[in-house]
């Protein structure tokens, strides 16, 4: 009876070692995973704050902030050239506060400081 009693004793304290142990196991692939799932979290949320940034700094409303305007023909088509519109044109003008409009009077087209008029051949 003695000798049940002591594998029974052992055989409780094997199995309650093995079950410590993967406990143990559980508990650090766990916490690792947590840990690692936190690090990715934190680098997302840290690539998007500069993307973020980067689509405030590339938006039109901060081109428009920083003294720029977007000037349309009667058509609605951007104007980027004089010659995309006629003497008496009124054309809108979008700045960072609001629009305003403005008659088209001189047209004059600036050559560029490498000697071409800005076309591409």
């Amino acid at each position: 009876m003695q000798l049940i009693t002591g594998l029974r004793n052992r055989s409780n304290r094997v199995l309650h070692n093995l079950l410590d142990r993967e406990l143990q196991g559980v508990t650090h692939r766990r916490d690792r995973a947590r840990s690692v799932m936190t690090n990715r979290i934190d680098a997302g949320i840290n690539d998007i704050g500069h993307l973020a940034a980067r689509v405030r700094a590339l938006s039109p409303a901060a081109t428009l902030d920083r003294g720029y305007a977007i000037v349309t023909a009667p058509s609605g088509v951007i104007v980027r050239s004089p010659d995309d519109v006629s003497r008496d044109d009124l054309l809108d003008i979008r700045v960072a506060g609001g629009r305003l409009t403005a008659r088209a009077q001189d047209l004059t087209s600036d050559a560029h400081e490498d000697g071409t008029d800005g076309q591409e051949d």
